[in-house]
């Protein structure tokens, strides 16, 4: 039941999120069901999960004390409301990294956790198409600081990237996974596949090719490779040419927004190299600095590489220990590794290693890996 429930709220994506002080507070009904799911398996199991993981998983725990570390040396640069926000998101973070040892922790039945996320598939699916007929832009949620993403596949998510971090892990989950009925495994790679090439972000082709193809190339199906390759170039041909600039994917805004973002990032980033400017206190250091280009969009807390949130908040020591961190999540097993390498890639474009709803299925679906080999986790 627990899983069904997690799935569940998943799908909801952003329809599940409520906004304080002006949307500088976010919380999803999904972080209310972990936080409170999180305290019953601490109640339970007490401190167990984490003596037995701190080995294995050091680097993790390391790099989240630095994120706090550089946030309490930060704070006299910033007002308390501002520190209570940034807080806030950090100590969010910090649950979302717990509750992946709570849950490895736990014994995760292969079938039941199948049936689960089939039926997320499904759902997810649903959601999508009858957004991208019915719903094909977000024109009427612009004064919330919402892209419109006219006539591409967004779904629940309200964001084409974060979508297609969605789409791309639950891709690979069915291409990696045995099912038993192989139409299922079929169907649903494939639906979410075209769903991917719906949203028409540029980032979501790189990543899924580069990592559907690392695999493939690593077993040495090089006439799958090929074909794979064919299929999804040629796909891009086909896809519909309908009204808007962004299912243009030659469209050249995007990256002039981006080359922009990365070179506030790294202002702020030269000035802070060591230490940061603390976890989530971006919004502020830009009205402190006068960078301003984003305020009227989600963007305007972070930037859109998650690599330089991590450098922009905690130092170059912080990105370090981030990469650490990644590269050991990416061991637990051959599935993980290629979750961890699209989302890797993905998140040199867009804020995906960081976006919440993605980090819980991505934490998720490595919990799912960790039942395999709980040694490469847990101190036997």
């Amino acid at each position: 039941m627990f899983l069904y429930l997690l799935f569940f709220l998943l799908s909801l994506g952003q329809l599940g999120r409520i906004s304080f002080f002006n949307q500088e507070v976010n919380v999803n009904l999904i972080d209310i069901y972990l936080l409170g799911t999180l305290v019953w398996w601490t109640l339970r199991y007490r401190l167990k999960p984490i003596q037995k993981s701190l080995k294995n998983l050091k680097v993790l725990y390391v790099f989240i004390i630095w994120f706090f570390l550089t946030l309490g040396i930060s704070l006299a640069r910033y007002s308390t409301h501002e520190n209570l926000v940034a807080l806030h998101y950090l100590l969010r973070l910090s649950c979302y990294f717990l509750f992946f040892i709570y849950l490895s922790f736990q014994r995760i039945k292969d079938k039941g956790f199948n049936r689960a996320f089939i039926l997320f598939g499904v759902v997810t699916i649903a959601y999508s198409l009858v957004q991208f007929f019915l719903y094909p832009n977000l024109r009427n949620l612009l004064y919330l600081g919402w892209d419109p993403h006219q006539n591409r596949v967004f779904g629940t998510f309200l964001d084409t990237s974060a979508a297609a971090a969605v789409f791309g892990l639950t891709l690979l989950y069915f291409v990696f996974q045995k099912q038993k009925d192989i139409w299922v495994k079929y169907v649903m790679s494939s639906s979410f596949a075209i769903l991917g090439l719906l949203t028409y972000a540029r980032s979501f082709f790189i990543s899924i090719i580069l990592s559907v193809g690392l695999y493939l190339f690593s077993k040495r199906k090089y006439l799958v490779l090929f074909a794979v390759l064919v299929v999804l170039t040629t796909s891009l041909f086909l896809l519909p040419k309908r009204f808007g600039e962004g299912t243009n994917l030659l469209r050249t805004f995007s990256i002039e927004s981006r080359l922009r973002d990365e070179r506030e990032g790294l202002t702020l980033a030269s000035k802070n190299l060591l230490f940061g400017i603390g976890y989530n206190h971006i919004r502020y250091a830009k009205d402190q600095e006068s960078l301003k280009g984003q305020e009227q969009s989600h963007a305007g807390a972070s930037f859109h590489s998650s690599y330089l949130i991590v450098l922009t908040t905690s130092g170059i020591v912080g990105l370090a220990l981030f990469l650490l961190t990644l590269i050991k999540l990416g061991s637990i097993s051959e599935a993980a590794k290629y979750y961890t390498i699209f989302l890797a890639v993905f998140s040199l474009f867009d804020n995906i290693l960081l976006y919440p709803l993605v980090t819980i299925l991505f934490f998720t679906l490595l919990a799912r890996e960790v039942q395999e080999n709980k040694k490469v986790i847990f101190r036997t």
